[in-house]
């Protein structure tokens, strides 16, 4: 009984073996062929990715995304640290093909959020440059500019954002606010397939 079951082994060995070699030698080509896909991506999209249009570089993000390549995506974000990549990691933060859930929430918290101040006259920018100092303060966020315009005369303080993605640091730049002591601080939510990614706007109540 024991030389047949030897005799029997003996002859299944090469088989099992070469099936073992044949698995590791297919998983090693798909391997270095997916490395070799990503650098192709790389070098398509590469124009895109150093484009100074933050559209343009949302768009790279999201296709890397959109192709499989999330942890790609996310390397590439982390390196750059560019705002315009928010959009494409929070899909990734939501929903990932490749369990990169948790690495994507963490990078989001690195990645800076661009805040926009539109008061209504000239007199509301010593107002407008203490909320800016309090968010840069607190919240690490950067002030890209105080802008004045007549439309911005609302009776509401409003948090306007673009992306999905950009719904947390508005909610924490509407604490924030009534922290300061603003009232009725609304979030507003808004369609603008030309806006960048990573921004959000504060609209001063007059």
């Amino acid at each position: 009984m024991m030389e047949k079951l030897v005799n029997t082994l003996s002859k299944l060995t090469p088989l099992i073996l070469g099936l073992l070699v044949t698995g590791a030698g297919t998983w090693y080509f798909q391997s270095k062929q997916t490395q070799l896909d990503q650098i192709n991506a790389l070098n398509s999209f590469r124009e895109l990715f150093s484009s100074a249009s933050a559209t343009d570089r949302a768009f790279a993000y999201e296709a890397f995304v959109a192709l499989g390549y999330e942890e790609m995506a996310i390397k590439l974000c982390r390196a750059a640290k560019d705002p315009s990549c928010r959009s494409a990691i929070g899909a990734v933060a939501t929903v990932s093909a490749t369990g990169s859930e948790q690495m994507a929430q963490t990078l989001l918290s690195d990645i800076p959020v661009s805040v926009y101040l539109h008061i209504g006259e000239e007199e509301d920018r010593p107002a407008a440059q203490a909320v800016g100092d309090a968010i840069t303060t607190n919240l690490n966020y950067v002030i890209e500019d105080i802008e004045i315009e007549s439309s911005s005369e609302t009776t509401n303080t409003e948090i306007r954002y673009y992306s999905e993605a950009d719904k947390v640091p508005a909610q924490q730049i509407q604490k924030e606010l009534e922290s300061l002591g603003f009232s009725s601080v609304v979030l507003v939510k808004l369609a603008y397939s030309k806006a960048r990614p990573g921004s959000v706007e504060i609209w001063l109540s007059t």
